[in-house]
């Protein structure tokens, strides 16, 4: 009886430490919210296709929303550009696709659906298109005075 006994309270004390360190158990609260703005760091080379192609959708009204999203649509000499600079990538990330008649390059490897990620494709007649996904949060949908 008494080995029955120590077994419990062995089991009971495992089952205690394990809730008390679980690793996804909410964090207490660390006080008010910081203001501090992390200091930026020049950008690599490869911004320059997404400032370009943000740039290019804003001036030709190509742009659409799709949840707190803001997608930016380019296209042409740009986005072949982008197109081809996301090949290495794409290769070593597994972020290329085949399907609807196009060759598809993600920014990251698709979990399940393309909302969200940046992409570029290339179709049959070699026609290019780019979208870059800003997350802008609930201040798009906002309808306050």
């Amino acid at each position: 009886m008494m080995k029955l006994v120590s077994m419990l309270a062995l089991c009971a004390s495992l089952f205690v430490a394990a809730c008390a360190s679980r690793p996804d158990a909410p964090l207490a609260p660390a006080g008010p919210p910081s203001l501090a703005i992390t200091p930026g760091q020049p950008a690599p080379p490869q911004a320059r296709f997404y400032a370009g192609c943000i740039s290019q959708a804003t001036q030709s009204s190509s742009y659409d929303r799709e949840q707190d999203l803001l997608r930016f649509h380019c296209s042409g000499e740009l986005a072949h550009a982008f197109f081809d600079a996301l090949g290495p990538y794409s290769a070593a990330a597994q972020s290329e696709m085949q399907g609807d008649g196009r060759t598809w390059r993600f920014t990251a490897r698709l979990q399940q659906n393309p909302t969200g990620a940046d992409y570029c494709w290339r179709d049959a007649a070699n026609g290019y298109g780019c979208t870059v996904v800003l997350n802008v949060g609930e201040f798009l949908a906002y309808q306050g005075q």
